[in-house]
């Protein structure tokens, strides 16, 4: 298995660069077999999985909140920064 590491993920520093930094981000969290926070249809489906996908989240949450310095963006983090929702 692929070990997590947030210093796999680039910096998002231009807001214009967006699209390039997000191809970057759902490859490396594919890597990462995290993929699975990205989607917004995924429901897990018993205990295990909750956790499992709690887990992610928070990886997922802790990369976007050390990869992500455009005002833009930090004010996203800023309104989810209570649930931690990486989605």
């Amino acid at each position: 298995m692929t070990s997590r590491n947030a210093i796999h993920y680039r910096d998002l520093t231009d807001d214009d660069a967006f699209e390039e930094w997000n191809n970057h981000f759902v490859a490396t969290s594919i890597f990462h077999h995290t993929e699975l926070v990205l989607n917004k249809e995924y429901v897990p489906q018993n205990d295990e999985e909750v956790a499992v996908l709690a887990e992610m989240e928070s990886f997922m949450f802790d990369v976007l909140k050390s990869h992500i310095k455009t005002t833009i963006g930090k004010s996203l983090l800023t309104k989810y920064e209570a649930t931690r929702d990486a989605k």
